[in-house]
């Protein structure tokens, strides 16, 4: 697991680097601690994120909220978001042509948004090479922890989870097709190494 978690790293890292461009979100300047409900808005690296409600199976829930916490669930270091029945609406405030986020995902439902086509999902490999919104969604690693990439034209953004960390966004993240390969090959082969 902790192989993946170097990978995923590294992917979220090389896009952070691939571009002038890029726009990278770590969460470490908010105050480790503070807690949003459906309604609030706040920005972290310069980018604005509003709480959402979360959409389950037969319905919505407000009740939620996401807090800032600084314990590696998403497999980075220093402070992430934990999502407790919200969604995260990312507003970059512009078209963006691709992006990257570290996930730690505790279980429950999903919610994932591209360019308004939303999803309700049980787990992050059901939308592998899927096409959400008019962008190709990649994964890196199963289970607990991995990282999701979004390649295409995005305007719209916004990921929810019943019990979900994330860290690390990368906005106008377009990693090089062999990168993509490399990491699908990686974690393939931690996949066959457990079972």
């Amino acid at each position: 697991m902790r192989n993946l978690r170097i990978a995923v790293a590294a992917a979220v890292v090389l896009c952070a680097v691939g571009g002038a461009s890029a726009v990278t979100v770590t969460c470490d300047d908010l105050t480790l601690g503070s807690s949003y409900i459906v309604g609030d808005s706040f920005t972290t690296g310069g980018v604005v994120v509003t709480v959402q409600e979360f959409v389950l199976g037969g319905g919505g829930t407000s009740s939620g909220n996401v807090s800032v916490t600084n314990g590696g669930a998403a497999g980075g270091s220093g402070n992430e978001l934990m999502l407790n029945n919200v969604n995260l609406n990312i507003d970059f405030g512009t078209t963006i042509d691709g992006m990257a986020i570290m996930f730690g995902d505790m279980g429950g439902s999903l919610n994932l948004s591209v360019n308004g086509d939303q999803r309700v999902i049980q787990d992050f490999s059901e939308v592998q090479y899927a096409l959400i919104g008019g962008a190709q969604v990649f994964v890196v690693g199963t289970g607990s922890q991995g990282g999701l990439f979004v390649i295409g034209l995005i305007n719209q953004f916004s990921i929810g989870g019943q019990e979900l960390a994330v860290d690390n966004l990368v906005a106008n993240c377009v990693p090089e097709p062999a990168t993509l390969g490399l990491l699908g090959l990686g974690g393939l082969a931690l996949l066959r190494r457990r079972g």
